[in-house]
């Protein structure tokens, strides 16, 4: 696996498809693309994998992926979103697993975590999305070839359940399975609110901080609000980081 270089063209390839724009919660500079190795469901090796994601988690995505790797688990294919030009069920039609796509959460004007590239979408037929009407008690299955992988204790090849573990490991704890509605089986996550911190702060600091991260997310419980993170910053940037590692351990 390697880090290939966010040129000129392929930044334009990104806004020229909607994939990236001024208003992208993430400066452009702040992505990095990744090359992937990784076994299809024929159980075929492929370096074919291309997956963009902000800069200070590069490590860590290319550790999960080195660990899919090793466990053999069968990935259809992992294309950037500017083949589907930003188009989330375009790229779920397609079974693709990727990362970065600056959009909104369906139905809100919040930018989703895609928007920041700190969220992995794996395998969306095996572990499709599902939208609930609360109202009329429906569901509807995204993509709709996926209905056959609702009851998830029948486990068949690239359901991601066995490999929770394995993003939870690399800082990806929250998991879109575990949602209520909508449920998002193939959606993985770092918490919102460090999600937002490291897009604030400058790439070493960042990697600073992940790295506190690392040592307690596993066990951590509550969510914390960024604003608040970034006023303790401010109050006292020298003792941040000491600061901040209470706080999370506080959470957990």
């Amino acid at each position: 696996m390697a880090n290939l270089p966010m040129d000129k063209a392929f930044v334009e390839l990104l806004e020229n498809t909607g994939v990236w724009s001024p208003d992208c919660p993430l400066a452009v500079e702040r992505l990095v693309n990744l090359k992937i190795s990784y076994c299809d469901f024929a159980g075929k090796l492929r370096d074919d994998g291309l997956i963009t994601v902000m800069d200070v988690l590069a490590e860590s995505v290319e550790r999960i992926f080195n660990e899919l790797l090793e466990m053999r688990f069968p990935i259809e294919q992992i294309r950037s979103m500017h083949h589907y030009h930003g188009d989330d069920e375009l790229s779920m039609g397609d079974n693709n697993s990727s990362s970065f796509n600056s959009r909104s959460i369906a139905g809100t004007k919040t930018f989703s975590i895609h928007s920041y590239g700190a969220a992995i979408d794996i395998n969306p037929l095996q572990n499709p999305y599902l939208q609930i009407d609360e109202e009329n008690g429906m569901v509807k299955v995204n993509p709709k070839k996926g209905w056959s992988y609702l009851n998830r204790r029948n486990r068949k090849a690239g359901m991601v359940e066995e490999i929770i573990p394995v993003f939870a490991r690399h800082g990806f704890v929250v998991w879109g399975g575990t949602w209520t509605t909508p449920i998002d089986y193939h959606h993985f996550q770092l918490p919102r609110f460090m999600v937002e911190l490291l897009a604030s702060l400058e790439p070493e600091e960042g990697r600073s901080l992940l790295a506190q991260y690392m040592e307690v997310c596993h066990d951590l419980k509550a969510d914390l609000k960024v604003e608040a993170l970034l006023g303790v910053r401010a109050a006292d940037p020298d003792s941040f980081r000491h600061i901040f590692a209470e706080l999370i351990c506080a959470s957990a």
